[in-house]
């Protein structure tokens, strides 16, 4: 009951180094001891946002610190009972982008714990009302898709597959998220779920949980199209074996690849009738960070994955010009960074 955070995610303690009574918590609030952890209290409140991860006590001057939260940054100047917000650093992390057809088009983001937002592209902060940026879903934006008939039909998750779509003119919402049926082992959803509209209709969409689901009435009702991709590994604290990405040919209707966070890529050819793992001549084990069919040939699909969960940052990146069936390494002379993104 004192103190809930995600261990594997966040979990600083920090102490004051002229008082070793004076203690901080970081976790989902920032609590505080001057009891040497006897009681704590929590010392957020207002402008401070929530999971925090860094904090930095002024060893000249103990009272003023440093709090870095998924909201930014927060000053105190009375030892961490009153935070002043620093709200002019222009920094955010997106997890996803897309973009509309709208006239000026508008850009979506999927925040890290600060929802999703949409604004205009012609947006300028220093003449422009600032809320032209609006937040259309909360949590941890994660996965973005916008049915580009209209631009007014939106598609927005958060963490964990929570996903929901909104048609803004009728102010029509519906939840978008697959889920098993009576008798059926529940689905395992990643952080940040990938979900699809077909380029070939927007009325269909495809969800990858650990299996892969596909609507034909833009996520009202959804039927599996395949079974388990990911070997059902064992789990630990957070969801494992779960798909992490998926990518149909804009050149050819149900041609599907589907990557897990275990190392597995998975094609379909029929629209997921039938699945073949391909990712035998990949780097085995790796997370699938994102998958690429090509919009210029049909059997060209590109692979990025990461191992940067397993302290490995070398950039691994592949081509495939036959569907998967063998694959090029196209990483070499990229800097030791991992890669989460592959664009053609």
């Amino acid at each position: 009951s004192l103190y809930n955070t995600y261990g594997y995610y966040f979990g600083q303690v920090g102490v004051d180094p002229t008082n070793p009574d004076k203690v901080f918590l970081l976790g989902v609030p920032i609590l505080m001891s001057e009891d040497g952890g006897k009681s704590f209290r929590n010392v957020g409140g207002r402008g401070v946002h929530v999971d925090h991860h860094a904090i930095w006590i002024d060893p000249r001057w103990p009272q003023r610190i440093a709090l870095g939260n998924d909201g930014g940054l927060n000053l105190s100047w009375d030892g961490g009972n009153t935070w002043q917000r620093v709200n002019n650093l222009p920094v955010g992390q997106f997890t996803t982008i897309a973009l509309d057809n709208a006239r000026p088009y508008r850009i979506y983001g999927g925040l890290q714990d600060n929802g999703t937002m949409r604004g205009t592209s012609t947006h300028n902060p220093l003449r422009d009302d600032l809320w032209e940026w609006e937040t259309i879903g909360g949590g941890d934006g994660a996965t973005v898709q916008v049915d580009l008939r209209t631009n007014e039909t939106v598609f927005t998750s958060s963490q964990f597959g929570s996903a929901s779509a909104r048609n803004y003119p009728t102010r029509e919402a519906w939840n978008i998220t697959p889920r098993s049926r009576a008798g059926e082992p529940p689905l395992r959803y990643n952080w940040v779920t990938p979900f699809l509209l077909s380029p070939h209709h927007p009325d269909i969409l495809y969800f990858a949980a650990n299996r892969v689901f596909r609507s034909l009435n833009q996520g009202r009702t959804w039927t599996a199209i395949s079974d388990d991709l990911t070997g059902e590994p064992r789990q630990g604290d957070v969801p494992f074996g779960t798909c992490t990405a998926i990518s149909e040919s804009p050149l050819q209707f149900g041609l599907l690849y589907v990557g897990t966070d275990n190392g597995r890529v998975w094609r379909s050819d029929d629209g997921g009738v039938n699945w073949r793992d391909v990712s035998r001549h990949l780097v085995p084990f790796k997370w699938i960070s994102r998958i690429l069919a090509s919009p210029h040939d049909a059997n060209t699909v590109y692979v990025a994955l990461s191992g940067y969960r397993d302290d490995d940052f070398a950039p691994y990146l592949f081509r495939s010009t036959d569907r998967g069936e063998t694959w090029t390494r196209i990483s070499y002379g990229l800097p030791n960074e991992t890669i989460n993104v592959v664009r053609e």
